[in-house]
């Protein structure tokens, strides 16, 4: 049996699923199908009694459905429903959240004042939404901030030193980071000495030092929030909201969640956190979905079209499948500025060649992939036995765009950790690596390896 049957029945049946967007993510969940759909003994009771539920819940009586949600740790009761009908009730408040408030009044003082506010995001789906909704936030105030997305070439990953000169350029009076940055400590340093204040938004694991700008983190330490699996883009949301809550001095309303489900859903946000929290991300998603799905964006509209997705019917697979991928391509093979650009703009025909070239960039990164593995392939089956416990793909002839999925993709293929190497400059290689499993801490190896070489 196959899963990808499967894992549209899914998506069908539980309308803005977030976490399941790609074939990885079926195969994470789901593999093989053949081996997890049967029903341990021990489960039976607990999967009839969920058919029924689903049924009174007037949702197709499925069983695969049904066994999908008990093998997640569902129960029926308040905690299924809580997480099959979310709402703004289920998220926790932005205050709890560690430097929110005061990176809020920040801002806030900042536009106040109308200094220069600097925005520098990343070039994946999650950083190029959450800096169109901090620069739609600003604009919406009457600023004009200076946004600027990495060049995966030029500049790699985060705020690197060409982005720090032209932020001082700017004369930004502000800066802020968005999905990087927590250990960008030279960058930030070199801001601050230019007399620049930093924000730091992000969500991945901090594993050394921070730097020294106000950061919001929820892996920090000392930081109470509890959602820990937000990505950037929900917590730009969340920022927002706390700005909104402080100008009317009252219990603001979220803003809107448009974009957040966008970068969320593209993002796979982790299952087990959602199941944790009640589904705080699948709120986000589902709730930003039904947004899109009312009034969408110029941009996103566009998109949508070129990639023949009705909008009114919009599910989180066609994030997943279909825009998240092209919006992830300009930044693999291009310029993620555009995609900015594509978020923000109110032109329909400039939204509209934008979305036709992304478009056009995810069918060249659909080529440049398959090629770039059928090569590391090759040279992988040549090492025969020889492959280690981490298999390394090092030929500097791979696409820097592409490194990632190459990773992933091995580490799918050999069932261990995997690191594949595109050239740098000056005669390096930069590369990017996948676990493979949650049982191996790939960062945390690399970092003691680099301890172990200073």
């Amino acid at each position: 049996m196959s899963s990808q049957p499967l894992l549209k029945g899914l998506f069908d049946e539980l309308d803005s699923f977030p976490f399941l967007t790609g074939p990885e993510a079926a195969k994470t969940i789901i593999a093989p199908a053949e081996t997890q759909l049967l029903t341990p003994d021990y489960q039976r009771a607990d999967v009839d009694a969920m058919m029924g539920y689903l049924a009174l819940d007037k949702r197709s009586v499925d069983r695969y459905l049904a066994q999908f949600l008990v093998s997640r740790g569902f129960q029926t009761g308040p905690e299924l429903n809580a997480f099959l009908h979310p709402t703004l009730a289920q998220l926790p408040q932005p205050k709890e959240m560690k430097n929110l408030d005061e990176a809020a009044h920040l801002i806030l003082e900042q536009l106040q004042a109308g200094n220069k506010i600097g925005v520098v995001g990343d070039y994946d789906v999650d950083g190029v939404t959450a800096t169109a909704q901090i620069v739609r936030f600003c604009a919406q105030h009457g600023a004009a901030p200076s946004w600027h997305i990495p060049n995966r070439e030029l500049d790699g990953y985060g705020v690197s030193p060409r982005l720090v000169e032209k932020l001082i350029n700017d004369r930004c009076s502000l800066v802020l980071l968005l999905d990087h940055g927590t250990h960008s400590i030279r960058e930030v340093a070199s801001l601050r000495s230019a007399g620049i204040k930093v924000v730091i938004l992000d969500h991945h694991k901090i594993t050394g030092p921070i730097a020294d700008g106000l950061l919001i983190n929820a892996n920090q330490i000392g930081c109470g929030f509890s959602a820990h699996g937000l990505c950037a883009s929900a917590l730009s949301a969340y920022l927002e909201w706390r700005m909104n809550q402080i100008k009317s001095r009252a219990s603001a309303p979220l803003p809107a969640l448009d974009l957040a489900a966008v970068g969320t859903v593209a993002d796979m946000a982790p299952l087990r956190d959602m199941v944790l929290l009640s589904g705080v991300n699948r709120a986000i998603a589902s709730l930003g979905i039904k947004q899109l799905q009312d009034k969408a964006g110029v941009g996103i509209r566009q998109l949508a079209f070129r990639l023949g997705i009705d909008l009114k019917e919009l599910k989180s697979a066609d994030i997943g499948f279909y825009i998240g991928p092209a919006i992830n391509a300009a930044g693999r093979l291009s310029d993620a500025n555009q995609c900015v650009e594509l978020l923000l703009t109110e032109d329909e025909e400039k939204a509209r060649q934008i979305a036709a070239t992304l478009v056009d960039l995810n069918k060249q990164r659909k080529d440049v992939q398959k090629s770039t593995l059928e090569q590391a392939l090759v040279r992988l089956a040549a090492k025969g036995d020889q492959l280690t416990s981490i298999t390394i793909d090092s030929d500097g002839s791979n696409h820097q765009g592409v490194v990632g999925l190459i990773s992933q993709a091995l580490s799918q293929r050999y069932a261990r950790p995997a690191i594949s190497f595109a050239a740098g400059q000056e005669g390096t290689l930069r590369g990017s690596g996948r676990s493979g499993t949650s049982e191996f801490d790939l960062i945390s190896i690399l970092d003691e390896v680099r301890r172990l070489d200073q």
